[in-house]
């Protein structure tokens, strides 16, 4: 009788590596982000600029969110994604790159 050793699936996400079918890991893919805003939705309570000031900021007139840069690059991933969380009207999302 012999044994069969379990093997777990490897599974890759964008930004990660990925495995070629020989086992070499490949170089990473790169998805492009981008950030999107809901204006209807937004009430101006600015907590994305004091969270991530190199992306977001706020209209001097009605107060919402301005995006400076939608597509943002992954160093910047982490602090956009606390910004989006942080809204408190749900206006904010992280989408891949291309059209949102």
């Amino acid at each position: 009788m012999f044994q069969m050793a379990h093997m777990a699936p490897t599974l890759a996400w964008a930004g990660q590596p990925r495995d070629d079918k020989n086992g070499a890991t490949t170089k990473m893919e790169s998805v492009s982000m981008r950030v999107v805003a809901n204006l209807n939705i937004c009430q101006g309570h600015a907590r994305c600029e004091d969270l991530c000031p190199e992306i977001f900021s706020t209209d001097a007139i009605e107060g919402k969110v301005v995006i400076a840069q939608p597509e943002f690059p992954a160093e910047l991933e982490e602090k956009v994604r606390i910004a989006v969380r942080n809204c408190p009207e749900g206006a904010l999302r992280v989408a891949k790159g291309g059209k949102a």
